[in-house]
């Protein structure tokens, strides 16, 4: 029996290796991807001859590239499963170096194309973060401590820095970052750059509970130096004061939802968590160019608002009650006391206590409906259009319901 034991074990690694012949034989790749290891020289100019070492490139080179940061090498001298020769070829770049076919690609590798003291960055880790967050940018070429070498993020200088090695700086978000991208000036050496987004965030909100039309203050970091956008209680705002990175200004939008809600800024690429915020009614009253507070009926539209009143006829804004044009009997209605009003397009429908009236002109001219013309009575208490078929609803007092299917032609 223990003689059967060397040729089994023999017979298995035959078996083993005509497995591994054929999948070798079958892709490029072995299972999990290529993996380079290490890269002699790290460093080189264009036109300089490279040996990248690893595992599983393959046997042949086939479909697969050689890549830095995205330049393809086009001279491939030797390409063998655990090393590739190449030369850099013209317009590569220092970044990743990687190895890549139809399915599949190997880790990246920092490499530098130029002297080997030149910087590079990898990485910033994490690729955004807000004002007062820990940075950590990875690469080479940094130097062994900072001197007189900088970082700045989106041209404000960062002056808190944890670490700085030639292959780490850990540094912390200034609060008069707009935004990205951050970048890193070596002495001796051109600024590079890396993308990097901060984070906005708000830290108060000046009022916190407001009103539609009113001023609001935001104050906080990472809005950006340009204007994005604040959308406060479901309503989005065009109206800007004023947008700094650190303070933004603006008047609360006529959409604004009524009640608690929240506020949140976007600086073009990121967004704030919301902020709470309470947005209170807006009363509109004589004091605001109403002739009387004594209204009955409201009617709304994209443009304007209509609003009826007793004893001083109708009212509309179409600048959501900064200013009133008033209609009454000196412009044709048949009398003051407005209890209904109801848009039909552009018509205007006014119910009062001596009939109906329509106007075609925006209030120029009106037209009198009573019940000369067939209305159950001249006393009006509602109106209504019929959203499908356009008819006239028109509500009295004692005297039922009367409806028109001709714009007050006729009535039933």
């Amino acid at each position: 029996m223990m003689s059967l034991f060397p040729r089994a074990r023999r017979l298995i690694r035959a078996v083993l290796m005509a497995a591994a012949t054929g999948l070798a034989g079958a892709c490029a790749f072995y299972p999990g991807g290529p993996l380079i290891v290490a890269v002699d020289p790290g460093f080189g100019e264009i036109g300089t001859q490279i040996t990248v070492s690893g595992h599983g490139f393959g046997v042949a080179q086939g479909t697969a590239k050689l890549s830095f940061a995205g330049t393809s090498a086009g001279t491939i001298i030797e390409w063998g499963k655990e090393q590739i020769v190449a030369v850099i070829p013209p317009q590569a770049a220092s970044g990743s170096l990687i190895i890549e076919s139809d399915d599949a690609t190997s880790n990246e590798y920092a490499f530098v194309v130029g002297s080997s003291a030149t910087p590079l960055i990898i990485e910033a880790l994490p690729p955004s973060a807000a004002a007062g967050q820990q940075v950590t940018l990875t690469g080479t070429g940094f130097g062994s401590s900072q001197g007189n070498s900088t970082v700045t993020i989106g041209g404000s200088a960062v002056s808190t820095y944890s670490a700085w090695s030639n292959t780490a700086i850990v540094l912390e978000v200034p609060p008069s970052a707009p935004g990205g991208p951050i970048e890193v000036a070596v002495t001796g050496f051109d600024a590079i750059s890396h993308a990097f987004d901060v984070a906005p965030v708000i830290s108060d909100v000046q009022p916190a509970a407001a009103t539609y039309g009113d001023v609001v203050t935001v104050i906080g970091s990472g809005f950006g130096a340009d204007a994005g956008s604040a959308t406060i209680g479901g309503a989005n705002s065009s109206s800007y004061l004023s947008w700094t990175n650190n303070v933004v200004v603006f008047n609360v939008p006529a959409a604004t939802s009524v009640g608690d809600g929240s506020l949140s800024l976007n600086n073009g690429s990121l967004s704030t968590a919301g902020a709470p915020v309470t947005i209170n009614w807006q009363p509109l009253t004589t004091l605001d160019g109403l002739p009387s507070n004594n209204t009955y009926d409201v009617a709304l539209s994209a443009t304007e608002i209509l609003v009826a009143m007793w004893g001083a006829g109708v009212a509309r804004t179409a600048d959501e009650g900064s200013s009133w044009t008033v209609f009454n009997t000196a412009d044709g209605l048949p009398g003051n006391n407005a209890r209904a009003v109801e848009l039909k397009g552009t018509d205007i429908w006014v119910g009062t206590s001596v009939g109906a009236a329509r106007s075609t002109d925006g209030g120029s001219s009106w037209s009198t409906y009573t019940t000369t013309e067939g209305l159950g009575n001249d006393y009006v208490l509602s109106l209504a259009v019929d959203p499908t078929s356009g008819d006239i609803w028109v509500g009295t007092n004692n005297g039922g319901v009367s409806i028109s299917v001709d714009d007050g032609a006729s009535w039933t």
